[in-house]
């Protein structure tokens, strides 16, 4: 009988030790730690950096983060690449679309990101190999769907899309345990709603595309300042955080307006009224401007203009959610002009800039700046139009991921720090 006893004993032992043990991570989220087998002793596993694409792969025009192999310890289900041990579980991967704002993300978490090798095949589709372990870890994938350096160097709003796409397939197939889709511009949402027959929904269809990419990880898109906020009721199955870049405008604009006398108003066109009142509230400025705009049926000119307040001999600024052919600020700012208005600057979050619309600035005399955010690359816009500034939305979105990663409201100050 004891013999029997001892026998049951040691084959318990056994299964315990072959069986994966869950673990709770500092962010909640559960994963699995390998089996405490003998046989696995000693062993080390090395991932190479030059993987096998196959034939008609391009490296032209590809990106590899050419980081160092992350230091593996004993008992840890991978590396960590990050210098805060409360986000040693999080990992970032970088995008081809706007590759300097997730750098600056990066170095506000204080983290590396993650290897990751984005390219093109010859006939030009996406090529995608996520080079690091992601099992069971909490990944944040930085991608605007927008179009960069327009032409025929340049890569559509289509191109980005894919490649967000696919690089959510990737990471469900390698059993992340969570992943959030960080799109600063989201791509597709001027089409939110139905104004004449025979157009589509586009930003419900891109939702759609989302929503199939729920797998086995928890699925997440975060955005910043959508055009319209009925857009997140087009998400069902993974969940829509949209930031507010008004703080930040806010705050950019307050040390804008040092030294500036005289009076001040806010200019908002229908769209981005909330908005502006918003902005107003902050700076203590009580002179609320409103443009009427009369568009076409296509939406794409304005066919007139009325101005809803007083602006003469005011400072104006005129605020928007995006600037693409810059018409309808070229018309608001010569209006504005006409009805007495002393200088004028324009702050919007998303600078697009379809061909063009750089020069149109450029030579409308009643702007003299216009400030946009990094949610899309502005790097050569920069070079193309003296009157552009930017300011940056980066410590917001990485303090929005932190908070996530650490299952804390998306902007809730952090009493640590």
């Amino acid at each position: 009988h004891s013999s029997f006893v001892y026998g049951v004993g040691c084959l318990k032992k056994m299964q315990n030790a072959r069986e994966p043990t869950l673990h709770r991570s500092g962010s909640g989220v559960l994963y699995r730690s390998a089996p405490h087998s003998p046989t696995l002793a000693g062993l080390s596993f090395v991932t190479t950096t030059s993987p096998n694409h196959g034939p008609g792969w391009s490296p032209i025009g590809s990106r590899a983060m050419n980081n160092p192999p992350s230091q593996r310890d004993s008992g840890s289900s991978v590396g960590s690449s990050s210098g805060d041990t409360a986000l040693g579980g999080m990992r970032l991967i970088i995008g081809n679309s706007n590759q300097q704002l997730g750098r600056d993300i990066a170095a506000a978490l204080n983290i590396t990101p993650s290897d990751c090798r984005l390219g093109r095949f010859s006939d030009g589709e996406c090529s995608v190999h996520v080079q690091e372990n992601v099992r069971g870890l909490d990944v944040y994938v930085l991608q605007s769907t927008c179009t960069t350096k327009f032409g025929e160097c340049g890569s559509s709003v289509n191109d980005h899309l894919v490649e967000l796409l696919l690089l959510l397939h990737t990471l469900n197939l390698s059993s992340a345990a969570r992943v959030t889709a960080i799109v600063p511009y989201f791509g597709y949402q001027r089409q939110s709603s139905k104004t004449v027959s025979g157009i589509p929904l586009s930003a419900g269809a891109v939702a759609t595309m989302f929503d199939k990419m729920q797998g086995t990880a928890i699925l997440r898109v975060l955005t910043v300042d959508l055009t319209k906020g009925a857009i997140q009721g087009f998400f069902h199955k993974c969940s829509l955080n949209n930031l507010w870049a008004e703080e930040v405008v806010s705050k950019t604009l307050e040390e804008r307006l040092k030294g500036v006398e005289g009076d001040v108003c806010i200019v908002a066109n229908q769209n981005t009224v909330a908005r502006a009142r918003h902005i107003a509230d902050w700076l203590g400025i009580k002179n609320l401007v409103k443009i009427v705009e009369r568009r076409d049926e296509d939406l794409r000119q304005v066919e007139s203009l009325q101005l809803v307040g007083t602006v003469e001999n005011h400072f104006c600024i005129l605020v928007d959610a995006l600037i693409d052919t810059a018409l309808t600020i070229v018309a608001g700012a010569k209006l504005l002009k006409e009805a007495g208005a002393r200088t004028l600057i324009c702050f919007a979050t998303h600078g697009v800039f379809s061909p063009g619309s750089l020069e149109g600035i450029s030579e409308c005399e009643s702007i003299q700046e216009v400030w946009v955010s990094d949610t899309l690359p502005q790097q050569d816009n920069l070079a193309k139009c003296p009157k552009l500034r930017v300011f940056s939305v980066a410590p917001l979105i990485a303090l929005a991921a932190r908070n996530l990663h650490l299952e804390r409201p998306t902007l809730a100050i952090d009493n640590d720090e």
